[in-house]
């Protein structure tokens, strides 16, 4: 199946992610809402801690460091999702990510 939706798109790529295996189809959906599909370069900040933001990223290829008070905590890769605490509860950030690679979410 392929959608030629942005949210279609982004619900397949979840649904494909390992750390979202046996997650209900409708919290795929909801955290789909809350995804963006993007290209980054190394160095771009994709979640600044403390921000109040309800974004998530599925990393579909590069690498991203999860940062926290700036001391790196550990690095996200292909299939591992990020960001997704602060956009389903709405609470602000409690790390950074920052991208090391070039990649795409």
């Amino acid at each position: 199946m392929t959608s030629n939706t942005a949210h279609g798109r982004i619900v397949e790529r979840l649904v494909a992610a390992p750390s979202l295996r046996g997650v209900p189809l409708e919290a795929v959906g909801e955290l789909a809402g809350h995804c963006k599909l993007m290209k980054f370069k190394p160095g771009k900040y994709l979640i600044k801690e403390g921000n109040n933001d309800d974004v998530a990223y599925l990393i579909c290829s590069g690498e991203v460091v999860i940062l926290a008070r700036k001391f790196e905590v550990v690095v996200r890769r292909k299939g591992e999702l990020v960001g997704e605490f602060s956009a389903l509860d709405g609470r602000p950030r409690s790390s950074s990510v920052v991208t090391r690679t070039d990649g795409e979410t």
